[in-house]
């Protein structure tokens, strides 16, 4: 390890010594998941800071705006129409972190497809406790009739009725 390298998180890099001090050595993965995910002090642990955005360390698309919020809506309205319409549809987003491809998802639907926005159940899944309360969070801001519950490592967001989600680009982000 570089002279430095553990400068940003002591306290980290001593749980993962002291795990590899009890059990001998870890794989990778069980690294990787204590880096990201420990609970107090991995990546996506810190609840005020974020990772992503012009603060963090990297952009996800959107983070840059609501297209992609857009295309995956108009598949999701088609694969509804192919599937019938079904009484209930449910659209499941895997590592969700903050929420806003859920909101941006949610509002293109809401705009697009007022009759599948009554049916539409979007679940926002993370490992992160830290991110799914930014998801939440963001969802319910973007989506002020949604009723939202949280579950296990998911978020899980339905609406009654339509209403319109106005996007900023510091509207999902946590102060």
């Amino acid at each position: 390890m570089s002279e430095g390298a553990a400068d940003g998180k002591p306290a980290l890099l001593d749980a993962i010594r002291r795990e590899i001090g009890a059990a001998g050595p870890i794989p990778f993965s069980r690294f990787m998941e204590l880096a990201l995910y420990h609970p107090e002090l991995g990546y996506y642990a810190d609840r005020e800071r974020s990772p992503f955005g012009p603060e963090g360390d990297f952009f996800t698309a959107s983070d840059v705006g609501d297209l992609f919020g857009g295309c995956l809506a108009r598949q999701v309205v088609e694969m509804d129409a192919a599937l019938g319409s079904p009484a209930r549809f449910r659209v499941v987003e895997l590592g969700a972190g903050r929420g806003l491809q859920a909101a941006d998802l949610r509002a293109a639907i809401d705009r697009e497809a007022p009759g599948l926005a009554r049916r539409v159940e979007i679940v926002a899944v993370d490992r992160s406790a830290a991110m799914r309360a930014r998801a939440s969070s963001c969802i319910r801001r973007c989506s002020s009739s949604s009723a939202c519950a949280s579950s296990g490592s998911a978020v899980s967001c339905s609406r009654r009725a339509s209403s319109r989600c106005i996007r900023s680009p510091h509207s999902c982000s946590v102060p």
